[in-house]
């Protein structure tokens, strides 16, 4: 039996369906606890849900790294189908496994992901697949999510962004910071024009 749990994050609803059965179940709500919401209202920026397989799919390959993707890091292949839907298989190239497939509508706010692999495996693809809807759905929200450690200093938030092992987190370290994260950071923006007598600029700042 399926249940739809829904969270809010950086003000945006949104919704996965899983199986009450599901091995995933357990990690959820250790990790996703502090986000979930119960009966809310208001738009759902997408719905994402968890299949035994997303069914007879024909769409066209528009880019891989499968062949090319450095040592630790998960491949991927993106396709898409003259409807403009997506799909994202994401790839453990040492076994060459496929442990996802995602699916995403043209609207983004529609989406599939069926998990394959280890119960490991099976929750790192999971998170992705749940990161790349999120992207692709708050991106014209003017949100970002992005990989990266974050602190605040000064009362203003600093973002260290980079690959995995590339040292994020290590300026974070001094006291004198708050650590706000350090793995995936959500944040909305406001943009601000800033007009001068020779050319029109834009600048992002976080808002309060």
């Amino acid at each position: 039996m399926y249940t739809i749990q829904q969270y809010r994050v950086a003000e945006h609803l949104f919704e996965i369906g899983i199986d009450t059965d599901s091995t995933l179940q357990e990690r959820m709500q250790e990790s996703y606890s502090p986000f979930q919401v119960e009966d809310a209202s208001g738009n759902c920026l997408f719905r994402l849900m968890i299949v035994d397989n997303l069914g007879a799919v024909n769409p066209t390959l528009v880019y891989s790294n499968k062949d090319n993707v450095d040592l630790g890091y998960i491949a991927m292949n993106i396709y898409k189908d003259e409807n403009g839907q997506y799909l994202f298989e994401f790839i453990n190239p040492e076994l060459n496994q496929t442990n996802a497939s995602l699916w995403i509508s043209n609207n983004y706010k529609e989406a599939k992901i069926a998990l394959a692999g280890t119960d490991t495996q099976q929750w790192y693809a999971f998170n992705l697949g749940v990161n790349f809807c999120y992207l692709l759905a708050a991106a014209r929200l003017s949100t970002v999510l992005c990989h990266a450690s974050c602190v605040m200093y000064q009362n203003k938030a600093w973002l260290f962004l980079g690959k995995s092992g590339t040292g994020k987190s290590t300026p974070i370290q001094p006291a004198n910071f708050i650590i706000l994260a350090i793995d995936i950071i959500v944040s909305k923006l406001c943009i601000s024009p800033l007009v001068s007598s020779q050319n029109t600029r834009c600048t992002l700042r976080q808002k309060h």
